[in-house]
């Protein structure tokens, strides 16, 4: 059987004609998978999606490959057309209700993790991180204290009732979580399998950054089917109406004009935000990601703050200018991150012998955490867990105001975060003087100060 081919069903008119449309495609041998208010995913062979328009699929060439950064390996198939990304409608019966087909590009991958996972014997489990000879940040205890969490959790201020949503890898029940009462809800996206497991790691690491932040926060994990169909599993999470989605996915998109896949995405975050979602998403380690560049959406760098207290710019983290959008500058603020080579930092628990676990067991610090392969921790960190840290502060201020916008979250982490003057960022910009700048934005966030002004801040930005 042919391999079937990811799209996205562009409504000619947002949110009109779903149905319709939705039958139309399935009369016509396309497998529906999730409409939505600005398209319609969907799965199809390739001879299907040749004879729905003038446009044919090839194999994305050279400028193609330039353009989304894919390695010389990794096979993607693109539109003949005048943008790669569309496929144009000829049948005039669908073209009454979309517009085109969108493939959206393959998310960029984290840094290579070898093999698969090690399935041999594995002494039980730990709550508590193993020792390591080096400097690093415990979870929750030193997330919450160097964030200005600490004291709003003794309040009594955790982010109850929140409702969170991540777009991750997956999520596997590592004692960190039992221990301390803390749960996650696993939903699996299209394609997706094994809801107990996580085993590239990386959810794991994300939710356990979340809730050392936000420990009320109901979080329900949407597990993604590999990076090439985020955008399913993003959309799936928007459907269930969070008060935040949490995202660290992404594809490299340095400059140029951008195209149908980037304006389809544009509309789907603006519906979300519209509605009220806070949307967040991590700011890259090292690359120029989208749709993190987009102005409207919450851009999450890096900070180190190192043993003697000294906070500079995390060089693991990306800060840069964009030139796809003149004037907008990345990250908008921070959250806690290691350095290069591999931002070995962050104590987090991860899935037993899934690749993250082994990949960093196999160097020695500060390429590797010195951890074994099979022991279900991992020193590690990059704007990934950063931009959870981040989900998990709004958490506690949208607990405490419900009406915290997305703009008025921006203002109000902008306000509140605390400058940093020293360091630069992967790309070598200075974090220093001024505020923002280009390696760190605002500056590391400060749920404490972000607290104390949010009456303010609801008070005189509208939402």
């Amino acid at each position: 059987m042919a391999p079937s081919l990811l799209f996205e069903a562009v409504l000619a008119q947002p949110g009109q004609g779903v149905g319709r449309a939705c039958a139309l495609l399935c009369a016509l041998g396309a497998e529906v998978l999730l409409p939505g208010a600005v398209s319609i995913s969907l799965r199809c062979s390739k001879a299907l999606a040749d004879r729905l328009g003038p446009d044919r699929l090839i194999q994305a060439d050279a400028v193609v490959r330039k353009r989304y950064d894919l390695a010389q390996d990794q096979p993607w198939l693109c539109s003949d057309g005048p943008d790669p990304t569309l496929m144009r409608v000829a049948l005039p019966a669908l073209a009454e209700g979309v517009s085109g087909f969108v493939r959206i590009p393959p998310c960029a991958a984290q840094p290579p993790l070898p093999g698969r996972p090690i399935h041999a014997p594995r002494p039980p489990l730990s709550p508590l991180p193993p020792d390591v000879p080096y400097f690093h940040l415990q979870a929750p205890e030193d997330l919450s204290a160097l964030l200005g969490a600490r004291d709003l959790h003794q309040r009594g201020e955790t982010g109850r009732g929140v409702r969170v949503a991540v777009v991750d890898s997956g999520f596997y029940a590592h004692p960190w979580f039992g221990s301390r009462d803390l749960g996650v809800r696993v939903l699996l996206a299209p394609g997706a399998r094994a809801p107990a497991c996580d085993e590239i790691g990386h959810g794991t690491m994300v939710c356990a950054a979340l809730l050392s932040l936000a420990p009320g926060a109901q979080v329900t994990l949407v597990k993604q089917n590999g990076d090439d169909e985020v955008f399913v599993a993003f959309k799936l999470a928007l459907s269930l109406s969070p008060d935040i989605v949490q995202n660290t996915w992404g594809y490299s998109l340095a400059e140029g004009r951008l195209g149908a896949a980037e304006d389809l995405i544009a509309a789907t975050l603006e519906d979300a935000i519209a509605r009220g979602i806070l949307v967040v998403f991590a700011g890259g380690n090292g690359g120029l990601l989208y749709p993190s560049q987009r102005p409207e959406v919450l851009a999450i760098g890096g900070v180190f703050q190192g043993e003697d207290g000294a906070r500079q710019a995390a060089s693991y983290a990306s800060g840069y200018l964009s030139k796809l959008f003149p004037g907008r500058r990345l990250p908008d603020f921070c959250a806690l991150v290691g350095m290069a080579p591999m931002g070995v930092y962050l104590a987090m628990p991860t899935q037993p012998g899934g690749q993250i676990d082994r990949a960093f067991a196999q160097q020695p610090y500060p390429e590797g955490d010195d951890t074994p392969p099979t022991d279900g921790w991992v020193v590690i960190s990059g704007t990934s867990a950063a931009s959870a840290q981040v989900s998990g502060l709004l958490a506690l201020l949208r607990a405490r105001a419900p009406g915290l916008s997305q703009e008025r979250a921006r203002a109000l982490l902008a306000k509140t975060a605390r400058a940093v003057h020293h360091g630069a960022s992967a790309q070598g910009n200075p974090a220093g003087p001024g505020q923002p700048n280009v390696a760190t934005g605002y500056g590391l966030v400060d749920a404490q100060a972000a607290f104390e002004a949010l009456p303010s801040v609801i008070d005189t930005i509208p939402p």
